[in-house]
């Protein structure tokens, strides 16, 4: 066993703490198995924008009840088909029974004051609050999908919150779509200029790219375009393609600056990288997260 990498691990872990990935897959896998087990059969569902949304509309359909938000209510979205000779749609009167989803709560307490709100629209409803992942130190909730104990990166928010403080990721395949292959020099620049963005964070990052360091103005230009804010680009030093080595590059610039978590695009990089830094790495490709 390689000590030092052990070593490398227990430090990451003891600094920032192993924290789980929340992966959109598993979770509409879970929310169609939480939709199974509610405790009654509910005449509205309210999702919590942003993210609670994202699974309080996939209950309303699957479950075929109607679906608002808070700031919508009274008014609601109907799934059900209406028959041409019959109104199928539902007055306020017939809402006796809602259920308010979130995504992931740690606490449960942004639920409350919207319970409230949704009381003073419904005041003779059965009013429940739920979510798909619930903190174990949650306030009581009439229902949720599943419970965690650990700090948690969720797929579906991980470049829209600060999960950590000092986040490092790959450029190609992450901040833009991947660069296609068998391109010309004067090509590639031109690929480079216009690139289509892909996965854009809302906070600073170190940029960490395999592109040369000569290509660094125009890699700058792109970011800046597109409202990546960095603290460092790091760029790969090789003057010539036989002189690349892209893994032991990377590992050597993420042994130097630490970051709490490495975005990679490449999930065989990905595994390699963490392996090789002990710094868990999440591949933005699958969305598999490799922490050890």
């Amino acid at each position: 066993m390689n000590f030092e990498l052990v070593l490398k691990t227990a430090l990451c872990n003891a600094r920032y703490g192993r924290r789980d990935m929340l992966r959109t897959e598993e979770a509409i896998s879970l929310t169609r198995e939480w939709c199974s087990r509610l405790p009654m059969r509910y005449d509205l569902i309210v999702g919590v924008p942003r993210a609670g949304l994202i699974f309080a509309d996939f209950m309303s359909v699957e479950l075929s009840i109607p679906l608002s938000v808070p700031e919508l209510l009274p008014k609601y979205w109907n799934p059900r088909p209406i028959d041409k000779h019959s109104d199928s749609s539902l007055t306020e009167g017939d809402i006796r029974s809602i259920l308010i989803v979130e995504d992931v709560t740690s606490s449960g307490s942004r639920l409350l004051p919207i319970r409230e709100t949704v009381k003073n629209h419904f005041p003779n409803a059965i009013v429940h609050i739920g979510a798909l992942y619930a903190g174990g130190n949650a306030i009581p909730l009439d229902s949720y999908g599943s419970k965690f104990t650990r700090p948690c990166i969720i797929e579906w928010d991980f470049l829209d919150v600060m999960f950590y403080r000092n986040m490092a990721t790959d450029m190609d395949g992450v901040l833009c779509q991947d660069c296609p292959p068998n391109l010309t020099e004067g090509q590639y620049i031109q690929w480079m200029e216009s690139a289509v963005p892909h996965l854009l964070p809302v906070f600073p990052v170190t940029v960490v790219t395999s592109r040369r360091m000569e290509h660094r103005a125009v890699t700058e230009k792109w970011l800046r375009r597109n409202g990546v804010e960095f603290s460092t680009l790091y760029m790969d030093p090789a003057r010539t393609d036989s002189e690349r080595d892209l893994v032991g590059w990377k590992v050597r610039i993420i042994n130097q600056i630490k970051p709490e978590v490495f975005i990679e695009s490449s999930d065989e990089m990905a595994e390699s990288i963490h392996w090789k830094t002990g710094v868990p790495v999440i591949c933005a490709t699958t969305m598999r997260m490799y922490r050890s």
